[in-house]
């Protein structure tokens, strides 16, 4: 799938919003499992039953995450941009994002010493 401009920004937004909707019935049903899983420790064959429930919901969830990445994937090679703004996240996770110290620009700086490394090596090759 080939992205460009604006129209994939919006189709990621669209999407990402989708997938925090999903993401939240994933995270309801773990949580109900777990819960059912902790009540059935009394009794065995129920505490069986719940643990293969709370595994396969796990797995699920596990798998939901995966596609969020496969989803960022795709944006970024569209549209890298728009993925490292963070536009996409909620005003919540822009304010963690800011108090944990991230900064697009410092990916710029990683990239560009990652590349003039490259450069050297190449030259030493020749």
């Amino acid at each position: 799938m080939h992205m460009h401009g604006r129209a994939e920004a919006a189709w990621f937004d669209m999407e990402h919003a989708r997938w925090q909707e999903e993401h939240g019935k994933v995270m309801r049903h773990l949580r109900a499992a777990l819960e059912a899983e902790y009540a059935a420790t009394a009794t065995t064959p129920a505490a069986a039953a719940a643990d293969a429930q709370l595994r396969q919901l796990v797995d699920a969830a596990a798998a939901h995450h995966g596609a969020l990445a496969e989803l960022k994937a795709v944006a970024a090679s569209a549209d890298a941009f728009h993925l490292v703004s963070g536009a996409w996240v909620s005003a919540a996770e822009r304010c963690f994002l800011w108090i944990g110290g991230f900064r697009p620009s410092e990916l710029i700086k990683v990239s560009i010493n990652l590349n003039e490394q490259l450069i050297i090596l190449v030259l030493l090759v020749d």
